[in-house]
């Protein structure tokens, strides 16, 4: 049988509206994380603003985009 999937996401390209179109009302909210993919096989992602992001607590293998949105600096945080 022939395998004809596709990669449905590109990890280069991260545009936190595709996943959360309500992404610049979330002022307030910690918890701003999504998984995407099949089980044991997804990609974790974050978004933090910069200034509460701490790059010392990032899993080794993550990673990092930092992009701004509205005027909002924020990382984007992926592993």
């Amino acid at each position: 049988m022939q395998n004809n999937q596709e990669t449905l996401v590109n990890t280069e390209v991260i545009n936190p509206f595709v996943f959360c179109p309500n992404f610049p009302n979330l002022k307030g909210t910690e918890n701003n994380s999504i998984f995407i993919g099949r089980p044991g096989k997804g990609t974790k992602v974050h978004f933090f603003e910069e200034s509460k992001f701490k790059p010392e607590l990032a899993p080794k293998e993550a990673n990092l985009k930092r992009i701004q949105i509205n005027g909002n600096n924020i990382v984007v945080m992926s592993y």
